[in-house]
């Protein structure tokens, strides 16, 4: 069964492919947070960004929203995911099929990172961006994460 993206994750979607205009990942210059809060504020809190360094390849966490770091303790900006995240094979290998397809992923489902125990799902799309030389540089993500029991930290900020 394919799964459909929600009403946040629908809305980047819909926005990185504008900026692809149907060809390859657009580059990292054309991403500008100003230009999604024009299409909806509300996809704002859950992006997050990647840079991707080569050779070998490693991935470091950038900006951070707030229902990013409202998910638990482990993302960390400027850290290096391979390091705040040791067990996380499916989650890097996720990040990594959208750099080697320089395409976007999307998936819905259980956390693969950790995360806080109350999610009970999470809703990732991950947007690559190549840089001048035509290298994926970076990665742009929208992470909706599903509370147990209707529990939102975000509304209690």
């Amino acid at each position: 069964m394919e799964q459909r993206p929600g009403k946040v994750c629908k809305t980047f979607i819909d926005f990185y492919d504008r900026l692809r205009r149907g060809g390859d990942c657009p580059h990292q210059g054309r991403f500008d947070v100003l230009d999604v809060i024009g299409v909806s504020a509300d996809v704002v809190p859950h992006l997050w960004t990647v840079s991707v360094h080569h050779g070998p390849r490693r991935l470091q966490y950038g900006v951070l929203g707030g229902a990013i770091i409202a998910s638990g303790p482990a993302a960390r900006s400027g850290g290096f995911i391979d390091e705040l995240h040791p067990d996380a094979e499916d989650g890097v290998a996720f990040l990594h099929r959208a750099i080697d397809d320089r395409a976007l992923g999307y998936r819905r489902g259980v956390p693969l990172f950790a995360h806080e125990e109350e999610i009970a799902e999470i809703e990732t799309a991950v947007a690559p961006f190549r840089d001048d030389l035509g290298a994926v540089a970076k990665l742009v993500c929208c992470t909706v994460f599903y509370w147990k029991d209707a529990f939102d930290p975000i509304k209690t900020l």
